[in-house]
């Protein structure tokens, strides 16, 4: 090639504007990616992020991976950073940024230990089935996709600590269901019947429950369905609106008509199958809190057994829960 000719440099050096290189790989937008280049920066940021917790990683003496440093729950493999930077468009900055807030937040709130240490709380907001996962060895969407269910009606407190908990650890059990299956998203069904002001969320809620599945657990909905949502809603829905990301409102189904209406719509995309009658479908499926938290019920009492138990909780400890709360 011919060298740039003298002219180009000089007006370089007096000032003028000079072009930028090239985009390098963490800001190259996402359509100008392959697979193999995404993968490339989905390692490149999983080092990254690693490299970042020396303290934990000093801990381990080499006797656990440096995932498991992190948090034995949150495994931050290859396709976790590939959902992180999915989120943020394969932008290496944001994607990192992200994923270091939600491991910042994971263990403020104590997500890890959340049923060993805290799990008369779970068991209390969990006792009417306000929010669970459908058994994913049974029920799933059309797809294979595990399900998660809310109802508001069934709201039996308005402890807003509580509420994010039990939101908290529905999501986690939704993480792992989705791990018995070939999809990591899931389908959110929310059926509205029996909405009212008496059992809607409260707006700092639905906030903190937005914020959370969000910021936290990204690329992992792949679709909401808003069942039978009554007018009262709009208004609800209206105020939390601006604080739903764009791609995740793209997610969003309402699933409105006549009772045959919506058992037609819900087809297209579930088998009959896995919906109770209520929402259309022939599931027998009923949700018992006893049998549903009887594992984490076993992982409470372990824990809390003169064997295992170390100090329980201190008063600054359920603090930073809070506090973590609020911040999600």
């Amino acid at each position: 090639r011919t060298a740039a000719p003298a002219s180009s440099s000089s007006s370089s050096s007096r000032g003028s504007p000079t072009r930028r290189a090239p985009f390098f790989l963490g800001e190259m937008p996402a359509s100008k990616l392959d697979d193999a280049a995404k993968r490339a920066l989905a390692e490149r940021l999983r080092s990254e992020v690693l490299a970042g917790q020396p303290t934990k990683a000093a801990k381990t003496n080499g006797s656990t991976t440096p995932d498991e440093v992190v948090d034995a729950n949150f495994g931050v493999d290859v396709a976790c950073c590939e959902r992180y930077l999915r989120a943020r468009d394969y932008n290496l900055t944001k994607a990192k940024k992200m994923l270091e807030e939600t491991l910042a937040w994971r263990e403020a709130f104590g997500v890890a230990t959340l049923v060993e240490q805290r799990f008369p709380l779970i068991e209390k907001e969990a006792a009417t089935g306000k929010t669970f996962v459908l058994p994913p060895e049974s029920y799933r969407d059309n797809e294979g996709r595990a399900i998660v269910v809310m109802r508001n009606r069934l709201e039996n407190t308005k402890d807003h600590d509580g509420n994010v908990a039990h939101l908290v650890y529905q999501m986690e059990r939704a993480v792992r269901a989705a791990g018995t299956t070939d999809h990591e998203k899931w389908v959110l069904l929310i059926d509205f019947d029996g909405y009212s002001l008496r059992n809607a969320p409260p707006l700092k809620t639905s906030k903190a429950t937005l914020g959370a599945m969000q910021n936290h657990y990204p690329e992992r909905l792949h679709k909401a369905f808003l069942v039978n949502a009554p007018w009262l809603f709009n208004a609800a829905f209206k105020l939390i609106s601006p604080f739903i990301d764009p791609v995740t409102k793209e997610k969003i189904v309402f699933v409105r008509g006549t009772p045959d209406e919506r058992k037609a719509i819900l087809a297209k995309y579930f088998p009959l199958a896995s919906l109770e009658k209520c929402l259309g479908g022939t599931s027998e499926y009923v949700y018992d809190a006893k049998t549903y938290l009887a594992d984490d019920r076993a992982r409470y009492e372990k824990a809390a057994s003169p064997e295992t138990a170390s100090c329980p909780p201190s008063a600054a400890s359920d603090e930073k829960h809070d506090d973590a709360a609020a911040s999600g």
